[in-house]
């Protein structure tokens, strides 16, 4: 990258500028819009499955399931928690004594390992939820249309998530290509 088109993109950013003691700060008190979102994310979700473990027992007779889809249901929730933590744990880390090229370079390979961690946690929390609830039910033309349509819900919410990392990992191929 040039220099000078460095420069005038720095001084052209609609951001305003902070100050090195704000910019410390934010990463410090952990209020980077960033973190503040994903944490925010994380007790949405949070709630809503602890809330789903709460009712699942009685509400939609998890008595009567199996053991192990009970558990099954369980580790998928932790997986999924821990996804969460996951990811605010990587967009906390700050590595300022390094060079950029090696700080883009660790980036974007635990980036990488955090995309299949969390393709791989939905993915377990999906067949869980569509394994528990249509466990040992009879199946009718009505119920084959209702998991199609999760099934196809599910194959979408992947489509949109794999678009969205895929974005995100070419906007870091697109600065490193860019600094080279």
């Amino acid at each position: 990258m040039d220099l000078d088109k460095l420069k005038s993109n720095w001084q052209n950013q609609a951001v305003p500028n902070l100050s090195l003691e704000q910019m410390k700060d934010l990463v410090k008190t952990g209020k980077h819009p960033g973190l503040v979102r994903s944490r925010k994310v994380l007790i949405m979700e949070s709630v809503a499955w602890s809330l789903f473990l709460l009712l699942f027992y009685d509400a939609f007779d998890g008595h009567q399931k199996p053991w192990w889809l009970n558990g099954l249901l369980g580790l998928a929730f932790l997986l999924l928690l821990a996804h969460h933590l996951m990811g605010i744990r990587l967009m906390g880390k700050s590595k300022a004594n390094e060079s950029l090229a090696i700080s883009l370079t660790s980036y974007r390979s635990e980036l990488q390992q955090f995309i299949r961690f969390n393709f791989s946690s939905r993915l377990l929390a999906m067949a869980s939820l569509f394994l528990f609830f249509f466990y040992g039910v009879e199946w009718s033309g009505k119920r084959y249309l209702l998991s199609a349509g999760m099934l196809g819900l599910m194959v979408i919410q992947f489509y949109f998530l794999q678009r969205f990392w895929q974005g995100r990992i070419s906007n870091l191929d697109q600065y490193w290509e860019e600094e080279v």
